[in-house]
């Protein structure tokens, strides 16, 4: 993914697996169309997903919230198993607490419902797997 800006500018990047950042000069990318190819993809890949997250961002239950966070991890991070997607990463609760603005502990509970409904299972690696299809919610409107 690429995260473009000048010299003068500080990110923080938090990544959910190991990652390896690369730096690449202006002069570079302005003289490989490849690489420039390759950023533009980076940043519409990005928007993509950015975009998804702030449409779960305001869906009007935290249940529904939740699932949809999980379903785009699941897109962005998941590997397809007979029973549906596993998350390649682990995710504690705090962690989706995060990514959701949903308290830790109403996280708990709402796994464990989630599960319940049999959406969702947590394996003995401690992995999610979000069972059967699972696709985003379809919502035009916020």
């Amino acid at each position: 993914m690429a995260v473009c800006g000048s010299s003068n500018l500080c990110y923080e990047i938090q990544a959910l697996s190991p990652s390896c950042l690369l730096s690449f000069t202006a002069t570079e990318v302005c003289q490989s169309s490849h690489l420039q190819a390759l950023i533009c993809q980076g940043q519409q890949y990005r928007q993509h997903y950015s975009d998804l997250f702030l449409k779960a961002a305001h869906y009007p239950t935290a249940l529904e919230r939740l699932y949809e966070v999980l379903v785009i991890l699941a897109q962005l991070i998941g590997v397809r198993t007979p029973n549906g997607i596993r998350l390649s990463v682990r995710l504690t609760h705090a962690q989706l607490s995060h990514y959701t603005g949903i308290t830790r502990v109403t996280v708990t509970r709402l796994l464990h419902q989630l599960v319940q409904q049999q959406r969702l299972y947590r394996g003995r690696d401690r992995h999610f797997v979000l069972l059967g299809k699972c696709y985003p919610c379809k919502r035009d409107q916020f």
